[in-house]
Formats: C-alpha cells, sequence, structure tokens
C-alpha cells in the first residue's frame, strides 16, 4: 500500500503533522510521501471541479485528461490512499478542491487528518459569512485522522468514522535546552482576551521572571529554538488541540492556562460521550485567572523546576501526542485492507446526524 499525503509549506501546524504521519507509517512498514505541494494544488484545482459540475460527460472527459497532464497531480495516480491535513474551517468548503480529486481518482479514499475530530463542530460553522460555500457534513471524507477527540461537548453516541491516532512531533528538534535560566513565555496576543494576558504579564513583572512575547512571525525552525529555551508557557485564548501545547512540553516547558476549558482537547476523559471537561496532566498548572494564585504557582515552579521531569510527564500522560498511536494507526491500515474503508464510503455518512 502507498499513501499520498497532502500538506503544504505554511509555518504552521501542517508540515509538522505530515511528517510526523510519514513517521508513523514508518513504523508500521507502510509507505508513504508528503506532497508539499499539494494543498496549494487542490486549491487551484477546485475551479475545474466547479466547471465539471455544470459541463457535459464528454466535455467532463475532456477537463480530467487535461487535469491529469498536470506533474503533480499524475504523481497521485501511483498512489492508494490520499490523507489531506487541513483544519476547520476549510476542511469543509468547496474551494479546497476535494471533489475535483474525486472526479480524477474515483478508486482512491480520501481521508482527513485534522487536530482534533468532533462531528459537534460542523453546526457551529453554519453561522459564519461563508457558510454558502460548505460541503454540507461529514460525507466530506471517506474517513477522518485526528490528533485528539475529546471536546467540552458530548460526542454523538454511535459509530463515528474516524480513528484517534494522535500525533508524531519527535523529530530531533523538540527538547529541553534551558540551562541555568528560567524563562516564560507568553503567547502571541489575542484582542478578545487581553485581560487575562494582563494579568499574566503583571504576575511575571512581580515574581521577577524573565519572559518572551510571541509576535510576528515565525518559521518552524525558529520558533522551536525559543521553545527549547521556555520553563513555562502562557496560553494567550482557548484552543482546540494545539500543536504548540505538545511542543514545549516535549521541549520541558509547563503550560499555564487561567482556565482548564482553554485546552480542553488535552485532557484525559473516560466517556467522551457525556458532556464536560477531561483531567489535565501534571505539566498544565491551572490559576482561575486569579493574579495572586498565578504569583504563588510561578514561584513554586521555579523552586522545584524539572524539565526533564516535565518531558516524561508528557510522555507518560500524553505519549499519543509525542510519537502517536502506532495501533490505532495499524487498525486504520488494516480497515482499509479489508474494504471498509473505500472510496464511496463517504456517500454512508450523509444520513449521519451533526447535532446542534
Amino acid at each position: 500500500m502507498r499513501i499520498a499525503i497532502l500538506a503544504n509549506t505554511a509555518n504552521s501546524f501542517v508540515p509538522p503533522m505530515a511528517q510526523g504521519l510519514k513517521r508513523m507509517f514508518e513504523a508500521i512498514n507502510i509507505k508513504s510521501q508528503v506532497f508539499y505541494y499539494g494543498i496549494p494544488v487542490l486549491n487551484q484545482s477546485s475551479r475545474a471541479g466547479e466547471f465539471m459540475g455544470t459541463y457535459k460527460p464528454h466535455i467532463v472527459k475532456t477537463l480530467i485528461k487535461k487535469l491529469l497532464r498536470c506533474p503533480y497531480l499524475m504523481q497521485l495516480k501511483s498512489y492508494d490512499v490520499i490523507i489531506i491535513i487541513q483544519a476547520k474551517p476549510d476542511i469543509f468548503l468547496k474551494s479546497l478542491g476535494v471533489e475535483t480529486i474525486r472526479k480524477l481518482f474515483p478508486e482512491k479514499p480520501i481521508v482527513l487528518y485534522d487536530l482534533d475530530y468532533c462531528p459537534r463542530h460542523l453546526d457551529m460553522w453554519s453561522v459564519f459569512e461563508f457558510k454558502k460555500e460548505l460541503h454540507h457534513g461529514l460525507e466530506k471524507y471517506d474517513w477522518y485522522l485526528c490528533a485528539s477527540d475529546v471536546w467540552e461537548r458530548p460526542m454523538p453516541e454511535g459509530h463515528q468514522p474516524y480513528s484517534r491516532i494522535g500525533v508524531n512531533i519527535n523529530d530531533g528538534t523538540l527538547f529541553p535546552e534551558q540551562g541555568s535560566e528560567f524563562i516564560a513565555l507568553v503567547d502571541f496576543e489575542r484582542s478578545s482576551e487581553m485581560e487575562a494576558r494582563a494579568i499574566q504579564i503583571q504576575a511575571l513583572e512581580k515574581t521577577n521572571t524573565k519572559y518572551i512575547v510571541l509576535s510576528g512571525n515565525y518559521s518552524i525552525k525558529a520558533i522551536r529554538e525559543i521553545y527549547r529555551k521556555c520553563s513555562i508557557y502562557f496560553v494567550a485564548c482557548e484552543e482546540a488541540f494545539g500543536l504548540p501545547i505538545c511542543e514545549l512540553q516535549a521541549c520541558g516547558s509547563h503550560v499555564f492556562t487561567p482556565y482548564p476549558d482553554w485546552c480542553y482537547a488535552h485532557g484525559h476523559k473516560k466517556d467522551l460521550t457525556v458532556s464536560g471537561l477531561g483531567t489535565l496532566s501534571p505539566n498544565f498548572i491551572v490559576y482561575h485567572n486569579d493574579l495572586y494564585k498565578l504569583i504563588a504557582e510561578i514561584d513554586r515552579i521555579k523552586d522545584s523546576y524539572d524539565p526533564q521531569r516535565v518531558l516524561d510527564n508528557f510522555k507518560h500522560y500524553d505519549s499519543d501526542f509525542y510519537g502517536g498511536d502506532i495501533a490505532a494507526l495499524q487498525k486504520f491500515i488494516d480497515m482499509i485492507e479489508r474494504n471498509e474503508i473505500e472510496s464511496t464510503s463517504h456517500r454512508n455518512y450523509l444520513e449521519t446526524v451533526n447535532p446542534v
């Protein structure tokens, strides 16, 4: 089996997740290739896909032949499965070009690998201006892979078309490098959460803690050089699944959050069909947006700080976010080999209820 992983070169979660997925496939002896031009080509092909829906059959065939002359698309012919790495809301937009790929390669399963999974998120996007651009429902893809499936909201009961495979970030560039310095990292500014940010800065000043404030743009290499030197990290707003939260723990950094629901996708939850938060690992410090509690927690961590212990906790409590869940990935491959996931599986999800 050969798997094509469609990604991009953006300074975002996409390239690290693509590279990590390839490492996970290597662990189970599955051949895969990351196509970093994959998402841009999908975007470019979307308009052709719109034309195909309006032209007569003989003209559609001509369009398909022309598209298949594209050297990038031609390479996909030799792969058995196509995995797209992208995040909401783009994953459900018509402009992503998934429908074009289906027309070009109707025999290939198309799978999404996203940071998190919960079908209840589909109703959330309906309030946005791009509602008309949405592809309605889970029938967009033949299967879903995700790093996390934990949400505050309950997962619908019954079968869901996804595999929680975690994420592999262990590429050799994430490790503690703090030396004797204790440095805090404050995340990018979010205008809606300035009060929480002010409390973070005030506490750092009162505890005489050296800190770095993220701003502007960073390459993946540059941001990880910063991560390796930091001992504590302050999230700036409510996250879904935050890859930096994993990367910083791998570098020995505690994660400070004013509220537990700001990091809900990193929690551990026994029953996903029940609403409510899961339990965060000991690496997370929740201070309830209280200045004096935050000051006390910073001082406490300073007194006992051990980056190796943070890394060990991360590997123990959240190993699936460090090296991925290889067993879950193997089960996914087994389902493909048994034709339980195939190129028409998405049609089975037309009746899937995505409740509000």
